[in-house]
C-alpha cells in the first residue's frame, strides 16, 4: 500500500479566501507540511483556477464579498461534481444547516476558530477519501476492460467453432478422395483451415493471458513492447471497434520493439475507458487516432479525435485524476487531442 507521504505529493489544493492574511498564513503552514497549495483571493479566481488548473480539493470560504462560497460551489458543480470541497467559515455560529451542506454536495466543513491542527486533520481524511476514490475507479476500470475482453472471446470463438466444422467436413472428404487421385484444391483447402484455426488460438491465447496477467496481484512495473501496447489495447476494443464503426488509424514513431515500462498497465485501462467514451460520442465513419511516440525523456500514447470534447467533464476530470496519482505519469489535454505521458527515467 502506499504510504499516505507519497499520495500526498500527487494532490493539489486551492485554498479561496477573501482575507489574504488568513491565506497566507495558511498556505505557509500547509506548504510546510508537504502539501501543494495554491490560492484565490476571490470567487471568480477560485472558479477559473478549477476550471484550467488540476486542483483536488478545494478549501473555500463560505462567506466572500462578491460570489459567495455557495455560488463558487453551484458554479464549480456545473462542470465539475467530484471535486472534494470543505468549506470555512471565521466561527462555528455561522456553520450552514447540514441540508445546506447536502444539497451542495460538500464533503466537509472546517470551523477557523478551531485552529490549523483541526484543519490539517481535514486535509488529511480530504486526502485519503481522494486516494480512495482513485483506486475504486480504477478497479473499476480494470473489470470493464477484463468484461470487454471476455465478449471478445465470446465473439471471436464463434469463427474457429464455424471453421473448426468445415474442417472436420473437408477431412472427411479429403478420406474418401484418398481412394482416387488426391485433389490439390482440398489439400490447399485443408491447409488453409489449419493455418487459419492456428491463427485464431494464438490470438485467444494471447487474450486469456492478458486476463490472467491483469488479474494478478503484482507491485513490480510491467514492460511491454511498443506494438504489444497497441495489440493489448485493439483486443480489449475489438468487439467495440466493430459495433461503433468508427476508423481507428495507428501509428508507431517509437523505435522498434522498445521495452516501455511504469504503470503501462494503469495507462492501457485509462486509455481504453477513453477511447470506449469517444466511441460512444461517434458516429459510424468518424476517425480517430491513435499514435505512440518519444522523446528523450517520454514515451506518449495521443488519443485524436474531433469527440473528444464531447465525453463529460467529469469522466475527464477522474482520469486527470487517476493519471495524477500515477508515479511518472502526466496527462494534457488539448482541443482535439488528449497525450498521456510515461517518465522514462521513472
Amino acid at each position: 500500500m502506499e504510504r499516505y507521504e507519497d499520495i500526498k505529493k500527487h494532490v493539489n489544493i486551492l485554498l479561496v479566501d477573501d482575507d489574504v492574511d488568513y491565506i497566507e498564513v495558511t498556505a505557509f503552514f500547509l506548504r510546510n507540511k508537504g502539501y501543494n497549495v495554491d490560492i484565490a483571493t476571490s470567487g471568480e479566481e477560485g472558479i477559473q483556477k478549477v476550471k484550467e488548473g488540476n486542483i483536488h480539493i478545494v478549501l473555500l470560504d463560505y462567506y466572500m464579498p462578491g460570489l459567495t462560497g455557495e455560488d463558487v460551489i453551484n458554479k464549480v458543480r456545473e462542470f465539475n461534481k467530484e471535486i472534494i470541497i470543505i468549506i470555512q467559515t471565521g466561527f462555528s455560529g455561522q456553520q450552514p444547516p447540514a441540508e445546506t451542506l447536502q444539497r451542495l454536495n460538500i464533503q466537509n466543513y472546517h470551523d477557523k476558530s478551531d485552529g490549523a491542527d483541526k484543519l490539517l486533520l481535514q486535509v488529511m481524511s480530504a486526502v485519503r477519501i481522494f486516494n480512495q476514490q482513485n483506486e475504486i475507479l480504477l478497479t473499476r476500470y480494470r473489470f470493464n476492460a477484463i468484461g470487454k475482453l471476455i465478449k471478445g472471446i465470446a465473439e471471436d470463438m464463434k469463427s474457429p467453432l464455424m471453421s473448426i466444422s468445415a474442417g472436420i467436413e473437408a477431412s472427411n472428404i479429403l478420406i474418401e478422395d484418398l481412394q482416387n487421385n488426391i485433389d490439390r484444391d482440398i489439400i490447399k483447402d485443408l491447409k488453409k483451415f489449419y493455418e487459419n484455426n492456428k491463427a485464431y488460438l494464438e490470438k485467444i491465447d494471447k487474450v486469456l493471458s492478458a486476463i490472467i496477467m491483469q488479474t494478478e496481484d503484482k507491485n513490480v512495473d510491467e514492460y511491454l513492447i511498443d506494438k504489444e501496447i497497441i495489440e493489448r489495447i485493439d483486443l480489449i476494443l475489438s468487439n467495440e471497434i466493430k459495433m461503433s464503426g468508427v476508423l481507428i488509424e495507428k501509428e508507431i514513431a517509437i523505435k522498434p520493439n522498445t521495452f516501455i515500462h511504469g504503470h503501462i498497465s494503469d495507462v492501457i485501462f485509462i486509455i481504453c475507458e477513453l477511447l470506449h467514451s469517444i466511441m460512444k460520442e461517434s458516429s459510424i465513419g468518424d476517425k480517430l487516432k491513435l499514435i505512440l511516440r518519444e522523446d528523450e525523456t517520454f514515451w506518449y500514447i495521443e488519443i485524436e479525435s474531433e469527440n473528444i470534447n464531447k465525453v463529460n467533464s467529469n469522466k475527464i476530470y477522474l482520469i486527470n485524476n487517476i493519471i495524477s496519482g500515477l508515479d511518472g505519469v502526466h496527462i494534457e489535454k488539448e482541443e482535439n487531442k488528449v497525450v498521456i505521458g510515461l517518465d522514462k527515467r521513472s
